[in-house]
Formats: structure tokens, C-alpha cells, sequence
């Protein structure tokens, strides 16, 4: 999967650091900072670069109907004024008939200007023609097969792969799948003063060790580096799929590895 298909997924305040990594100059950011306010188009301090993509979540909205068309105008507007590659709806909750209609009308304005609109499965059956984005942890099975599954359902050219590096601690027996959730940090720390043996796990793409805490539990710690995230990719090119998101403060560290292993 060629680098140059790759979209950061940036904050404001991270776009100048982002601009000064080389890897990252060849990829497509996507801002944050969109948002439904009163039924208007709302973009937060910062201004983003010109072609890139805006990303439109739905935190902090009420769910109240709003005049779709007025607000699909103030997409339009700044989908122009940014000379953007794309359009990200980024949202979460599923129960406002509103979102549904504004994936709707962010599809059509997408597909009148020629651009991709990239959304969740979940907003998928609302908005024709969009892109959508897969998540890369997987919790059973395999990732190869959650891939083939998408790419038969929506077309290898309509997946995207979000890459969502894993580092989680689970205490066995984890019987409700749930853990703790790593920062680097404390991965990196645990890494360094355990030295575990890691092993490989193809089918989910991941690293995992495992150890005894001092109450005597058996420990299972799942992760991602920058091989793993590449072998993602690869099975995700394997399925036909060309396009990966990533959030920059996930892979900061890595994106040099990545571009030169893809």
C-alpha cells in the first residue's frame, strides 16, 4: 500500500509538526474540529490546510432535527474554500434520525462535487456511494477475514482500513473480552523492565506476551508496533483495499517504518 494513501487524521494544533515529517507530507490529512452547532457548520480554532479532509463529528450535538439542505450549503461552502479532497462523517451515536439524513445529504454533495465521503458501516446504508471505514482491532477471528467479509459487501474500492494500534492488558481469564488499555508509555515501560518473550499472532496482526502479576493472575498483553501495523496493511492490500486512516498521535513514531515496509 503506497504511503501516499495513507489519511492522518490531525488536530489543529498538530498540522505544523505534521508538515515538517516527511512521510507525513505524502499522505492526506484530515482534520478535526467539525461540528453540528445549531443546525450550522461549526469549525473549531485553527485553520486547516487547503486539500485535505474535513472531519465532521457529531460530539456535543443534541440530536435535534435541523434544516439538512442550509447545513449541507455550509459543507459545500467549505469543501470549496478548502479545495478538499474528501469528507469524513465521523459519527457515533446511532439513534438521531438527523445524522442519518445529513450522511444522506453529505453523499450527495460528495458525489455532486466528485469526492469521496468516507463514513461508518453503521451510516453506510443512509449514504450511497461512501467509502467505509473498517477498524483494524480485532477481537476474534481473524483480520484477513473481517476484510474479506467488507470487501464483499461493499467492494474492495469502498473499504478503507482505520488502523487502531491495540495495547491491552488483560488479566485472565478475560471471559468478558474486556482490559486495560495501555498508553505507550506504560507499553514501552513494561517492555523494558519485563523483557517477555513476544510472539506473532497472524491472524489478528498483533504482538502479544504474557505474564504473572503479583497477585499470582495470569496476564495477556496484546499490542501493536510498527511490524505488526505493516502487516495489517499488507492483508489489507492482499483484500484489494488501497486507503488507510490513521490518527497521527497513534503512529507519529512509526510512519518513517511504515512507508519504507509498504
Amino acid at each position: 500500500m503506497d504511503c501516499k494513501n495513507f489519511v492522518l487524521a490531525v488536530q489543529p494544533s498538530e498540522v505544523g509538526a505534521v508538515r515538517a515529517v516527511e512521510p507525513a507530507r505524502q499522505a492526506t490529512l484530515a482534520y478535526f474540529g467539525y461540528r453540528i452547532v445549531g443546525g450550522r457548520l461549526m469549525r473549531g480554532t485553527g485553520a486547516p490546510g487547503q486539500g485535505g479532509m474535513p472531519i465532521l463529528c457529531d460530539a456535543g450535538f443534541d440530536g435535534q432535527p435541523f434544516d439538512i439542505r442550509r447545513f449541507g450549503g455550509d459543507v459545500a461552502a467549505e469543501l470549496a474554500a478548502r479545495a478538499a479532497r474528501g469528507i469524513v462523517a465521523d459519527f457515533a451515536r446511532e439513534d438521531a434520525p438527523v445524522l442519518r439524513d445529513t450522511a444522506a445529504e453529505l453523499a450527495r454533495i460528495a458525489a455532486v462535487r466528485g469526492l469521496p465521503l468516507y463514513t461508518y458501516p453503521a451510516y453506510e446504508p443512509f449514504a450511497p456511494g461512501a467509502r467505509v471505514l473498517i477498524g483494524s482491532a480485532v477481537a476474534e477471528g481473524s483480520l484477513a477475514a473481517v476484510l474479506h467479509a467488507a470487501c464483499e459487501r461493499y467492494t474492495p474500492e469502498r473499504v478503507a482500513l482505520e488502523v487502531m494500534p491495540v495495547r491491552v492488558d488483560y488479566a485472565l481469564p478475560a471471559s468478558d473480552g474486556s482490559g486495560k488499555r495501555l498508553s505507550e508509555q506504560e507499553l514501552a515501560r513494561m517492555l523494558s523492565s519485563m523483557a517477555p518473550m513476544s510472539f506473532f499472532s497472524s491472524e489478528l496482526c498483533a504482538k502479544y506476551f504474557t505474564y504473572l502479576a503479583p497477585d499470582r493472575r495470569a496476564h495477556f498483553v496484546l499490542y501493536d508496533d510498527a511490524s505488526t501495523v505493516a502487516q495489517k496493511l499488507r492483508v489489507a492490500e492482499s483484500c484489494g483495499v488501497r486507503t488507510a486512516f490513521f490518527l497521527y498521535a497513534e503512529v507519529a513514531g512509526m510512519l518513517g517504518e511504515l512507508c519504507a515496509a509498504v
